[in-house]
Parts: structure tokens; sequence; C-alpha cells
């Protein structure tokens, strides 16, 4: 009975053909092979071949019934099968976020001062203040390409007593937009195209009169300049401890001012003068240089410091802005503000011969502030 049974399996295994090389492996490894697939050697003239065992949608059963290796797997030079073409599988993984938002708000109750050549009007030391600040940032990163977006809304009002006309003033008004589009050039450089756009949109009066120092629209300024940027980002090993630095240099840099109220006081904002006729000119034209600096330090998770310096040249005046803001979290929304605001035109007009072509604004300020 055995016997039959033995002389059954070795006919079987005949007529199916299947022959294996027993010196180069034995039946368990050629099965093992064939699950995993892949290059074979098999034979003993060391022939190699791509082996095929599974399609896209095949398991292993249906492998051993149907493909047709298994009928005939002789494997001589030219009798091996035509190889199939595998199509690698690819996970549906989403494409990485491209563009970061934040916001910024803070409505605060503030002390401010401002020096008596202040561009938007002078303010004495107020208390009781209110101060609002709204930032937002639209920015986008993929690949070489970065495009940083800013819109920032400051606002600072306060009651005026001695003021027989209007019984609030505003101090500090601006409305602010900088976009700046960067192809990355090598390791943190990007070329850059930069432009601003910054006005006002409240009137503010001299105090007891109808003199106009700013208004809506007038003036504004527009800067654009083509040059290269610095941006540098880093982490300390304390978490809540990070410094953020972009230099922006743009050696070829345009600016154009103008106004669209005829009443402003034109040589508080450096207007330049009609040499035939002696009147303010009611836009400014200029070509020149840019330096644009911005840093933002977090010592720790308490404490914020934000500075900008900003220096444009036309090469015969120099206009420059230094900002310093340090803000002190006292909770998740409550928080201290100090401000300080140095700015510096030699194009302007003096009333008198002591005055001085620097201009300072500060602030102290308390309340609300929220982040995202």
């Amino acid at each position: 009975m055995i016997t039959k049974r033995f002389l059954f399996f070795l006919l079987y295994f005949a007529f199916t053909g299947i022959i294996i090389n027993a010196q180069d492996m034995n039946f368990n490894e050629y099965i093992h092979r064939l699950i995993e697939g892949g290059e074979q050697h098999l034979g003993s003239d060391n022939q190699s071949i791509n082996v095929n065992v599974f399609g896209p949608d095949m398991t292993f059963r249906d492998t051993i019934i149907t493909n047709p290796l298994f009928l005939h797997p002789v494997f001589k030079p030219g009798n091996m099968m035509p190889e199939k073409e595998i199509v690698p599988f690819k996970p549906l993984i989403p494409d990485k976020k491209c563009w970061i938002s934040s916001f910024e708000s803070a409505l605060k109750f503030s002390e401010n001062s401002t020096s008596d050549n202040w561009h938007s009007g002078p303010t004495k030391t107020t208390i009781l203040n209110v101060f609002a600040r709204n930032i937002v940032k639209y920015d986008y990163a993929k690949d070489r390409i970065k495009l940083d977006n800013t819109l920032e809304l400051r606002l600072n009002f306060y009651n005026a007593p001695n003021d027989t006309l209007r019984q609030y003033k505003v101090s500090d008004d601006l409305l602010r937009f900088h976009s700046n589009f960067g192809v990355r050039a090598f390791n943190k450089w990007h070329y850059t195209l930069d432009a601003e756009f910054k006005t006002q949109l409240f009137n503010n009066y001299q105090e007891n009169t109808m003199i106009k120092q700013v208004g809506l629209l007038s003036p504004y300024t527009i800067n654009i300049g083509l040059g290269m940027k610095y941006d540098l980002t880093k982490q300390y090993q304390r978490i809540d401890r990070s410094l953020v630095i972009s230099v922006n240099i743009a050696p070829l840099a345009y600016t154009y001012m103008s106004a669209i109220s005829d009443s402003i006081d034109w040589g508080r904002h450096g207007f330049p003068k009609d040499e035939e006729t002696g009147m303010y000119k009611n836009y400014l034209s200029k070509l020149g240089s840019t330096v644009d600096f911005n840093m933002t330090l977090k010592p720790n998770r308490e404490v914020t410091w934000k500075s900008r310096f900003k220096y444009f040249t036309s090469y015969d005046r120099v206009i420059v802005e230094f900002e310093n803001s340090f803000d002190f979290a006292v909770s998740r929304f409550f928080s201290t503000l100090l401000y300080l605001h140095l700015k510096y035109d030699d194009g302007v007009t003096k009333v008198n011969a002591t005055d001085s072509f620097l201009q300072w604004n500060q602030l102290l300020s308390f309340g609300f502030n929220y982040k995202w």
C-alpha cells in the first residue's frame, strides 16, 4: 500500500513537470522565494530571471491554482515567461500644509506721549488712552518659493480736555500692508521682491485749530525694493525659547508718497518744495536703497521682544525707523506692553532752527491680548 502511494506521488510530480535542482535549493526555499518574489537564481547554469508571483489583486491561493508558473516550472533558456510590469503602490498622502496664518489682537488702556515734531501731530503725556492693535499674517512656503504677507492696524486715541474744538484726538494711527516674495538662492538666502504700503485712517488736527496734520490716505507711502533676504529661525532646547530674524537688503528701491487731501501739513511729512513757486509738491518720488530688519525673541513663555529697523536712502535724504515692543504676559489673555518708536527724517521742514530731525513715540499699556 505504501509502495502504491509512493509511486502515485512520483507519477504526479513527473506529470506536472516540477523539477527542482536540489543542489541549489530545497523545495521549502523554492516556495519561500516564490512567495517573496524578486530575482531567483535557478538551475545549475545560474540563469537569473525575474519571477512575478503575485499580481496587485492576487492572493497566495490564487497563485498556487492559476499561476502558469506551476504548470510549466522548468526554467531553461528560451522557455521563460515574459515579465509582467508591476505598478508600485503609492499611499494617498495629502500635500503638506503650505499656507500658514496667524492673528494677534490687543485692546488695552495706555499711557502715551510723543515728541513735538511727531509726524502725525504731537501728544502730551496722557493716561487712560484706548490702544488697539491687530496683526494678521498669511505666509506661503513650498519648495523654493516663499511669500510673506502682513497686515497691521494700530490705533491709539485719547480724551482731549484742552482742545476746545473736539473731545477726542488720535495720537497713533497706522494701516500697514507688507508683502515679500522670494525664491530661494542658497542656504537661508532668497532673491526677493519687497513691497510695503502704509497710511492713516483718521483725521488728526492741530490743537484748537482746523489745521489738518494727517487724514485718510493723507499721506500714503509705497515702497518697492528688489534684492535679497536672509531668514533665520532658531529653536533652543527649551521649548518656550525661540529666535526669528529676517534681513531684507534691496539695493534697488523706489519710494512714492502722496496724499488725497490738499489741506495737510506738507512740511511735517517731508514733501519737497517747488523751486519755482515755493509751494509744497503733493507727491514725493525717490529712487534709492532699503534695508529692513525684523526680529522676534522669546526668552521664555511670558516675554516677547519684537524689533523692527528700516533704513531708506535716496542718497540725498535719509529716513530711518526703529520700533521696539516688549510684551509681558500676565496670563493667557492679559499682558503689559512697552512700546518705543523712533523715527529720523532729514527731509522734514523745521519750524525752529533748534528743532530736531529725530521723532519719538512711547506707549505703556495693559489690557486684553489674544493670539492664535
